[in-house]
């Protein structure tokens, strides 16, 4: 018999995550919190469920299978709880909405103003982190986000391809336009993305074909390198989406195809056929075949 569900949710997540620091942040409470009720369900487990060491928390073989059960009792009440709330709310309610900040100035936003003046009873919680939030264990209900796979277990809509350019001010480049070479673009004063996009194929790019050992500035979020290129302290990579809308900015070079991305709009199957996650799917949907001929669709 499950006496409180709460003792589960914090086993979980010691054992996702590893240390009491980061299953504290995760849960929203205190390192002393997460210890103590950890402490307190393995007494009344009657086992131990981590072996405890200076690098964090392991679990041990008693912990192991507690995991296995716990997790498919975490999905039964995520499975009740989305079931519950989808019959309280089935024209309106809240779309917890995954994104990136990159998205919402020129993009998003105005896609959504428009849907709430047609939908006034639908509300959003607009979720930006810097991992992609877990659909299947309801951290959103819909993540409209860059990538370039759809993972089997969701579905959704691939809705552009996302190229990636350079950017400068054009009141400073404008007679440096147009750039036909690499060679002209390494004369430039570049910026780039830091460490945290090293794996991105746009970034990989840049460190192939721009001087290893020149000194650049650097951002670790597409927004703040735009701000940075419209303050005018050099040239940066910017999604089109982004730089393309900004009248004062002026593209100066195009990264070829492989560096290219694409966003994706997914949610879970569980949820495709509540009325406000249909209705948003839907509605950006058309918004954006009306904008290009390339949308491909998943469903």
């Amino acid at each position: 018999m499950i006496e409180d569900w709460d003792d589960y949710r914090f086993f979980l997540s010691i054992a996702e995550h590893g240390t009491l620091k980061s299953a504290a942040a995760a849960l929203k409470v205190n390192l002393s919190t997460v210890l103590r009720r950890i402490n307190n369900f393995e007494q009344k487990m009657g086992a131990r469920l981590f072996d405890r060491s200076q690098d964090g928390f392991a679990l041990t073989p008693a912990g192991n299978i507690m995991k296995e059960h716990a997790m498919t009792m975490q999905q039964s009440v995520i499975e009740l709880t989305r079931k519950v709330k989808d019959i309280d709310h089935q024209h309106g309610g809240v779309i917890k909405l995954a994104t990136t900040d990159s998205l919402f100035p020129n993009w998003l936003g105005p896609l959504i103003r428009e849907f709430r003046q047609l939908h006034s009873n639908i509300y959003f919680e607009f979720l930006v982190s810097p991992r992609n939030l877990d659909l299947v264990k309801h951290e959103a209900d819909i993540a409209i986000s860059v990538g370039n796979f759809r993972p089997d277990y969701m579905i959704g809509r691939k809705l552009m391809d996302v190229h990636y350019r350079f950017y400068g001010l054009a009141s400073l480049y404008a007679e440096k336009v147009p750039i036909e070479d690499i060679e002209q673009l390494q004369s430039l004063t570049i910026m780039q993305m830091n460490a945290d996009f090293a794996h991105q194929p746009f970034n990989k790019w840049h460190k192939t074909h721009l001087p290893s050992n020149a000194a650049f500035d650097s951002a670790d979020r597409f927004t703040v390198m735009h701000q940075m290129i419209r303050q005018g302290l050099g040239v940066g990579l910017l999604p089109h989406y982004l730089g393309d809308d900004d009248a004062d900015l002026l593209a100066l070079f195009t990264l070829p195809e492989k560096a290219n991305k694409e966003l994706w709009m997914l949610t879970h199957p569980d949820l495709r056929n509540v009325a406000r996650i249909r209705k948003l799917m839907e509605f950006v949907r058309k918004k954006i075949t009306n904008q290009s001929p390339n949308i491909n669709t998943i469903v």
